[in-house]
């Protein structure tokens, strides 16, 4: 076999365990991004509950200041009518107390309704905080428990990246750098196979002209049809 394309096979391997690492930590972390999925919605619920106790906070303050604001007029208007002569601002005078009075109550009844609120949120808050301790607990348990499992496939790829570097050390930089273009859009697919005589990259059939230069190995051969680097299975030789 060429040397370079036996160089070029060698990567393409060394290249797809790369690329297989990404999926494997997907499997094993599946279980914890679930997890933290679901104490994160937690987390968010909690300061969506946090942020209307505040706001019904800032509204009861609203309603409390007003409270004093009616009382100091309810004053005012006592001393006014101490003072009033006719029976047209003796009425003018009650009617502005009872409309101070209804919004006295109004105000009572909002600062009741919202302190019942408050305190409704507070203990849903305090429930959820229980439940979210649940859940981080359980981030932190299935965490540990895939600890090793990733440091274990952190240094296979470690392995892995020392194997391809050493490689490349070795390898002509034109062939590299032929591979490394073909690589940008064919990914883990540059180098490929030729069973039954088609390109198993494109999977279309190749001529006897190219399959006969797959078969020797004197050269690299690329698919006509797609540009991927072609090679003859082992195994496929000792078949036939």
């Amino acid at each position: 076999m060429n040397k370079y394309l036996k160089q070029l096979i060698e990567l393409s391997q060394i290249d797809k365990s790369i690329d297989g690492f990404g999926p494997k930590v997907e499997s094993i972390q599946r279980a914890l991004n679930v997890a933290l999925e679901k104490e994160n919605g937690m987390k968010k619920e909690v300061d969506i509950y946090k942020d209307e106790i505040k706001e019904a906070k800032l509204k009861k303050s609203k309603n409390e200041l007003h409270l004093t604001e009616l009382a100091e007029k309810l004053k005012e208007l006592s001393k006014k009518a101490t003072i009033v002569k006719t029976a047209r601002e003796v009425k003018a005078l009650q009617l502005e107390e009872e409309i101070a009075k209804e919004q006295i109550d109004f105000a009572n009844e909002e600062i009741e309704r919202l302190d019942k609120f408050i305190d409704a949120k507070s203990l849903i808050i305090k429930e959820e905080k229980e439940k979210l301790d649940v859940a981080s607990k359980e981030v932190e348990e299935i965490r540990a428990s895939i600890a090793d499992e990733l440091a274990e496939i952190e240094k296979e790829k470690e392995d892995v990246y020392k194997q391809k570097q050493n490689l490349i050390s070795r390898m002509d930089q034109k062939i590299l750098t032929f591979y490394e273009k073909i690589k940008k859009w064919a990914g883990n697919t540059t180098v490929v196979p030729v069973k039954r005589q088609a390109c198993y990259g494109c999977f279309m059939r190749i001529n006897d002209k190219v399959y006969s230069a797959v078969i020797k190995e004197e050269d690299i051969v690329t698919c006509p049809h797609c540009g991927r680097i072609l090679y003859k299975e082992k195994q496929q030789e000792n078949e036939e």
